[in-house]
């Protein structure tokens, strides 16, 4: 039977090729990017499988388990979105002095429910129990 199925989003990280940022991309790729011999000197990214050229503007992505590849700008572009670090790292941190003052704030207000629940049941309590005597 045929199924339909989403990608998981994944996030990568990516650089853009300028031509004027070898070092960076040579930072971010490490021992798989080379120089081409070709007469522009292109990098290129040693992958299991081939080697691949990377051209001005072009996006080099990291994945999880996987070596960096080129991607075209228009490819990039209809598949990834920035990721803004507040959403990857801040999103991932928790303020406990925050939820402890929020669980102390629930604390206290249940605490003050219940006296109210027990202060009008033994009102309650007290009223029916005079009726009850007296019948």
């Amino acid at each position: 039977m045929i199924h339909k199925y989403r990608k998981k989003p994944v996030i990568v990280e990516a650089v853009q090729y300028t031509g004027l940022n070898d070092q960076e991309i040579s930072d971010f790729c490490g021992a798989s990017i080379g120089i081409g011999d070709g007469p522009h000197l292109l990098p290129i990214i040693k992958t299991p499988e081939s080697e691949m050229t990377v051209c001005v503007s072009d996006y080099i992505i990291k994945e999880p388990g996987r070596d960096p590849y080129p991607c075209k700008p228009t490819v990039f572009r209809q598949t990834y979105e920035l990721v803004k670090e507040s959403q990857s790292a801040e999103s991932k941190k928790v303020d406990w002095n925050k939820i402890g003052r929020m669980a102390d704030q629930m604390v206290e207000m249940l605490n003050e429910m219940e006296e109210e629940i027990r202060e009008e049941s033994c009102d309650g309590n007290a009223g029916k129990a005079i009726h009850s005597d007296q019948s």
